[in-house]
């Protein structure tokens, strides 16, 4: 019986004189995992065959490496690593977690202390001259007294890595922010080449937080810089103000959209502030909250963060 979600695929097999028998397979499709399995004899000639022996053989192709921007990982697969990344150091310290309180947006990583220099890698990425790249991430800061290292390697572990950006885990240093939770962290680079990135953690304390990571995502840098922070104040029966705490942006688009919704399928109010007052919400209404950045003809892509409130009753 043939197994569920496995292809049969028919060949020869190329009986070579003097070598080693082959047998080739063609279309396969990279960073994916098979099973062949089937029987085998050995052919001396015409009525000269030995024992057909059962064979089962599992193998995984080659990853091919990323030149096709964005690519994101959030990490929502069970299997962990996600295919085509790699641990390295302290592999079992390094863990896909459902934990709910300390969630983003489902499923993310979580890097426990104390740490000994272990790494989340990421696939290889190509990378091409002239152009500048930017890697951003969603990171839990809290309290402890090391962080994340975000790396650059011809290789997938540290030897050599170029430090790109250094985040603590500490909310109070800097960057510091108001409150413990998710904050969303970005760094831009140039490099030509086949590289590696690496998620690398410092802590070397027990007494440190874990640190938890989410959303991966390597991109072009956009000619329209998205929205990082904001907040949503003032909610009414049919009213909110929100407000962008990002410096330097100073035009912006809100868009209000109920539960699970895309935010360009919202209630989309544009501004040439970035306080904005929005009216014409219902009353004892859900709406998540999503901000983009407009650069004059350009707009910058929907925020990471969303804010979700409840309007007020009658």
């Amino acid at each position: 019986m043939k197994p569920d979600n496995f292809e049969t695929i028919k060949s020869d097999v190329v009986k070579v004189s003097g070598g080693v028998p082959e047998f080739k397979l063609d279309g396969l499709t990279h960073s994916t995992e098979y099973r062949i399995a089937g029987k085998v004899a050995s052919y001396c000639g015409v009525g000269d065959t030995s024992v057909w022996v059962d064979f089962e053989y599992k193998f995984q192709t080659a990853c091919d490496v990323i030149s096709t921007y964005p690519y994101e990982e959030n990490f929502e697969g069970l299997t962990f690593p996600p295919v085509c990344w790699s641990l390295t150091g302290k592999t079992d310290a390094i863990i896909r977690h459902e934990r709910s309180e300390y969630m983003y947006e489902g499923a993310g990583v979580q890097m426990r202390t104390p740490g000994e220099g272990q790494a989340l890698v990421t696939p290889q990425f190509r990378f091409e001259a002239n152009k500048e790249y930017r890697v951003s991430f969603m990171m839990m800061r809290n309290f402890g007294d090391g962080g994340i290292k975000v790396m650059l390697n011809d290789t997938p572990d540290t030897i050599g890595a170029q430090e790109l950006l250094f985040v603590p885990t500490d909310y109070l240093q800097k960057p510091n922010v108001v409150k413990k939770g998710y904050y969303q962290y970005k760094v831009d680079f140039d490099a030509v080449g086949d590289k590696y990135l690496l998620f690398v953690q410092t802590s070397t304390q027990l007494t440190s937080a874990d640190d938890y990571i989410d959303k991966v995502i390597v991109s072009e840098k956009p000619a329209c810089e998205p929205v990082l922070d904001f907040e949503v104040n003032n909610v009414t029966s049919y009213t909110a103000q929100v407000k962008v705490l990002d410096e330097g942006v100073t035009t912006c688009e809100v868009s209000f959209s109920g539960s699970g919704v895309a935010p360009n399928a919202g209630k989309i109010i544009s501004s040439d502030s970035c306080v904005i007052e929005v009216e014409g919400l219902l009353a004892e209404s859900t709406y998540d909250v999503y901000v983009r950045n407009v650069c004059g003809a350009v707009k910058g892509e929907w925020s990471a963060k969303k804010v979700t409130i409840t309007t007020h009753c009658t």
